[in-house]
């Protein structure tokens, strides 16, 4: 059996609360609705060791759900925040990860999808001592861990580098859904990661991409890491027809070659980014 746990959602959107509370109670997790910042810090201050979840929306009633990240882990909650919202620009979603974010859901979603996501994110088990529906990802708050490894590059006077993975649908309908679209990226994540070094930290965030951080890759060194990463595509594509509707960009950043500090990292990702402007 699942351990009792619970989530906090702030989100104007009456219907979404009420979807995801019904969505998690079969499992015996509570959902606290906030309808602003100050509720939601009153909440987690006197549940703090409860919650296990933040869910927000970025767009809501006079607040900016960016800020709201950003405040919660200053003041030190270590506790991963679900991104939910309908804005699918690849800037917004690089300003979450920069925010402290740990997972970023796209709206209008599918029940298995988020419930997938939640579990994963709570990193709860079952009975089985087994994650959740098989979830794949773990928490990380990655603008933490980048600002700790570009100050070991610093010190240590090596380079290092950022890789965004983002899998693009190149026809309107691929014809899965969410949920089968999930298990189909994670095992395609399974085969990219089998590239890096044990050193290196590739991970999944959102709905369709992966972000990774390799110590001691040069800018020249990243060449070959995407050589890499697109000929495997390649060759699973021509094994496997359930890739024929997609394509793999990765956008890298390096540290000291191409920027000089973490305040730089974050920006540069989101102009090579912006040629595209849907993640």
């Amino acid at each position: 059996m699942i351990a009792v746990s619970s989530i906090v959602i702030l989100d104007g959107a009456a219907y979404v609360r009420h979807r995801i509370k019904e969505l998690v109670r079969k499992y015996g997790i509570r959902l606290h609705e906030v309808a602003n910042s100050s509720e939601l810090f009153t909440m987690l201050q006197k549940k703090q060791d409860e919650i296990s979840l933040i869910i927000t929306e970025l767009e809501l009633d006079k607040e900016n759900g960016l800020e709201i990240i950003k405040r919660a882990k200053s003041r030190g909650y270590e506790i991963p925040v679900i991104v939910l919202t309908a804005q699918n620009k690849k800037d917004t979603f690089v300003k979450s990860i920069e925010a402290g974010a740990s997972d970023y859901i796209l709206k209008p979603f599918e029940d298995d999808f988020l419930l997938s996501r939640i579990m994963s994110n709570m990193k709860l088990e079952d009975q089985n001592g087994s994650a959740a529906l098989g979830a794949r990802r773990v928490y990380m708050d990655f603008n933490k861990y980048i600002s700790g490894e570009l100050r070991k590059a610093e010190k240590g006077n090596y380079s290092i580098s950022l890789i965004m993975s983002v899998i693009n649908k190149d026809s309107a309908d691929s014809g899965y859904g969410m949920k089968a679209e999930d298990r189909l990226f994670g095992e395609l994540y399974s085969r990219i990661n089998s590239l890096f070094w044990d050193t290196d930290i590739f991970m999944s965030f959102g709905n369709h991409s992966y972000i990774g951080v390799l110590p001691f890759c040069t800018q020249e060194n990243t060449r070959v890491v995407d050589e890499k990463i697109k000929s495997l595509f390649d060759e699973i594509q021509t094994t496997d027809d359930r890739f024929k509707d997609y394509s793999v960009e990765n956008t890298f950043v390096t540290f000291p070659t191409e920027i000089s500090s973490r305040e730089s990292l974050f920006p540069m990702l989101t102009d090579k980014l912006r040629a595209g402007e849907e993640i």
